[in-house]
């Protein structure tokens, strides 16, 4: 596999876990949520990955655009585009952040690579 696109990578498991022994040549990780992005690029960092995984502070979507993001601060890794789609009444969405949305073919020529795309984004498929 030439490429992983990591959409959602929170603080980098699985962009972590994917790149140490494997024949993955580089990684996207996209983390539209400051504090989780501030995680991932220090988890890259500390597992010496910083050749192969590129963080990106954007949220992939189907149009470039501002948006808002909602998130439960009591779990970071819980954050909603859109409040309706809160499906835990646990969820308490009290921290708003401004975020970039950006099209994948806009930013990146995938012509001619195997690529794996892991898409974990809170219901924003």
């Amino acid at each position: 596999m030439d490429t992983l696109v990591d959409v959602g990578a929170n603080i980098g498991v699985y962009s972590v876990l994917l790149n140490v022994n494997t024949t993955i040549r580089e990684t996207l990780a996209f983390e539209p949520v400051k504090c989780n992005y501030n995680q991932l690029c220090g988890n890259i960092f500390v597992n010496n990955l910083n050749e192969k995984v590129t963080a990106i502070n954007k949220a992939l979507s189907d149009h470039n655009r501002e948006r808002k993001i909602h998130i439960d601060p009591e779990s970071t890794g819980v954050s909603r585009m859109d409040l309706e789609d809160a499906t835990r009444k646990s969820e308490t969405f009290t921290k708003e952040e401004a975020i970039t949305c950006v099209k994948l073919d806009d930013i990146y020529n995938f012509s001619e690579r195997k690529i794996f795309i892991k898409i974990d984004v809170e219901g924003h498929e």
